[in-house]
């Protein structure tokens, strides 16, 4: 068999090259779609369910994540007053 020319290249960078995996074609597929909400979509007030603010360790991982790095940035619960969370 023949190699592609994307095979000979590869064969002849002297380190390994990073092979991107980032879509898939299932991915491709999904994204291709139209994925808006249905204006008639069950609601977390259809469904009975109320929202609330989380605590503890289910939200700690997140911290990493603040714009800034974990030690600057801000966070939703810095610019919302307390008292608006039941």
């Amino acid at each position: 068999a023949l190699a592609t020319p994307r095979e000979l290249f590869l064969n002849k960078v002297p380190f390994p090259l990073p092979k991107p995996e980032m879509f898939n074609l299932d991915q491709i597929h999904a994204f291709a779609k139209d994925t808006v909400v249905s204006e008639n979509a069950l609601t977390f007030n259809d469904l009975g369910i109320v929202p609330h603010k989380l605590k503890g360790y289910p939200i700690e991982f997140l911290i990493s994540y603040r714009k800034g790095g974990p030690q600057f940035g801000s966070t939703i619960s810095e610019k919302v007053s307390p008292d608006a969370w039941p």
